[in-house]
């Protein structure tokens, strides 16, 4: 049970654990430089790993709004002040339904004279009926002519950017009940690899003896593993300052 249970689930379990990596500061950091290093940009947002995609901006649209994470720094423009009234809501609706933006979208009104409508749609948010990844946007548009003065979703993304998306989702199962599901199995199997591995040790063990493996008689084979175990770790430190 303990072998046939790691070997099936090993791929997802190593998907499990890369894609949650990339939330780290080191594994985020790394990528980060490597985006930068690779200029495949990603988009921008509070992780580690997200950085290049767009200029810094002194009011970003995670201070207006909640939108997801790929547009928390997008610089939100100003409406022009040119005297007329402001955008009801129902105008604000048909301007997002012409620009195509999934359902279960929320608007955030404008807080000022210059501010804007920000449209966004997370999927992480929805819930029971949570829509794919690829649906996420973040709409500004001008309070008072009805202009999208900027419009960013899954097209905008970098492909590092889809990849780790992607990868999120799948960590948190957002692609529907069945990866809930998949995930809760995932879970369940992890628990039993580890319980399963403690019976094999406790039934194999020697009669009142804990089992661990002996103190060897030859050292130097010992010293050849210390040898490349020490390589492999400044290699790793190597590749961390350098990506």
């Amino acid at each position: 049970m303990h072998s046939v249970t790691a070997f099936w689930l090993s791929l997802f379990i190593v998907i499990q654990l890369f894609s949650g990596l990339m939330w780290t500061d080191v594994w985020g950091g790394m990528a980060n430089r490597f985006v930068a290093f690779t200029g495949s940009d990603g988009p921008v947002g509070d992780q580690p790993w997200e950085a290049f995609a767009f200029p810094k901006s002194t009011i970003p649209t995670k201070d207006v709004a909640h939108v997801p994470w790929a547009a928390e720094n997008l610089p939100v423009p100003k409406s022009s002040t040119n005297g007329v009234p402001s955008l009801s809501v129902e105008n604000v609706i048909e301007i997002v339904k012409n620009n195509h933006v999934d359902s279960d979208y929320k608007i955030a009104f404008p807080k000022d004279k210059t501010g804007v409508f920000t449209v966004y749609l997370d999927p992480a948010d929805v819930y029971p009926n949570r829509p794919m990844p690829w649906t996420q946007q973040t709409l500004h548009i001008d309070q008072y002519t009805g202009k999208v003065l900027a419009n960013f979703g899954w097209k905008d993304y970098g492909i590092l950017g889809k990849i780790v998306s992607l990868g999120i989702a799948f960590h948190q199962g957002e692609f529907g009940l069945l990866s809930q599901i998949f995930m809760l199995f995932l879970m369940f199997g992890i628990i039993m690899i580890a319980v399963t591995g403690y019976v094999m040790w406790w039934k194999r063990r020697p009669k009142g003896k804990l089992g661990a493996p002996a103190l060897p008689e030859d050292f130097k084979m010992l010293k050849g593993v210390a040898v490349i175990v020490l390589v492999l770790s400044f290699s790793s430190l190597w590749w961390v300052f350098l990506f």
